[in-house]
């Protein structure tokens, strides 16, 4: 069954078509995968390793349900790790950085190359003993509740 604001959210997804090109040539050559719009949120999400995994995402800043389809969208670039502790699976630690806030696509298009290397400098430096020594320590849901959600 077709949902009711399907037309709307394609209309707010499509526009990251733009850089797909370039972001699958990056995942290639640096052993990312990359996930679309995780959770109906306008987005790029590439992952790359386990410990730490390293993760940069790209999505649209707002709430696209709000947001009139005629308004200016502007987008974000995070580069992030998580380090997960085998004997401590409940927490994670996390550090990221903010690379680009409030962009207009065109300016993430014409940015990504630098963007995109800026990422693999920050996970370069990055190890796990940094992220968890200097990163936030926070829950781990997945593994919190992996019982009531697993089928």
């Amino acid at each position: 069954m077709r949902r009711p604001d399907q037309d709307r959210y394609n209309d707010f997804t499509t526009a990251l078509t733009r850089i797909d090109a370039a972001l699958v040539a990056f995942c290639r050559d640096y052993g990312f995968s990359m996930e679309e719009n995780a959770n109906r949120v306008p987005s790029r999400i590439l992952r790359r390793g386990v410990e730490p995994q390293q993760v940069i995402d790209i999505y649209l800043e707002g709430e696209w349900r709000d947001m009139p389809l005629e308004s200016p969208r502007f987008y974000a670039f995070v580069a992030g790790c998580y380090s997960k502790d085998v004997a401590e699976p409940c927490k994670l630690w996390h550090m990221k950085e903010d690379l680009l806030r409030g962009a207009t696509l065109e300016s993430l298009d014409l940015g990504l190359p630098a963007l995109l290397d800026r990422s693999l400098s920050l996970f370069a430096e990055w190890s796990t003993g940094i992220v968890r020594r200097r990163g936030v320590e926070v829950p781990n849901f997945r593994e919190i509740y992996r019982e009531r959600f697993s089928s």
